[in-house]
C-alpha cells in the first residue's frame, strides 16, 4: 500500500539535485552512484514502514470507533 502524494515529483528533484552539482543528464560519478543507491534504498524502506503504519492506524480507528459505539450503546 503506497500514498502517491510521497512520490510526486522524485524523479524532478533528482534531475534538478544533479544538475545543480554540476552533473549534465545522467552523469554522475561512483561516490554519487552509491549515495544514491544508498537513498533510494532508505526511501524505499521509509514507504514500507509509512504503509505498515498506515494499516497499523487504519486499525486502531476501526477499534476506537468499536469500543465508542459500544459504549454508547449504539
Amino acid at each position: 500500500m503506497t500514498d502517491k502524494r510521497y512520490n510526486a515529483g522524485n524523479n524532478s528533484h533528482m534531475r534538478m539535485s544533479a544538475k545543480a552539482n554540476g552533473a549534465s543528464g545522467r552523469e554522475i560519478g561512483s561516490d554519487q552512484a552509491k549515495q544514491l543507491k544508498a537513498l533510494e534504498a532508505e526511501n524505499a524502506r521509509l514507504k514500507n514502514e509509512l504503509a505498515i503504519l498506515t494499516v497499523q492506524n487504519m486499525i486502531l480507528d476501526e477499534v476506537a470507533e468499536e469500543n465508542a459505539r459500544e459504549s454508547t450503546g449504539k
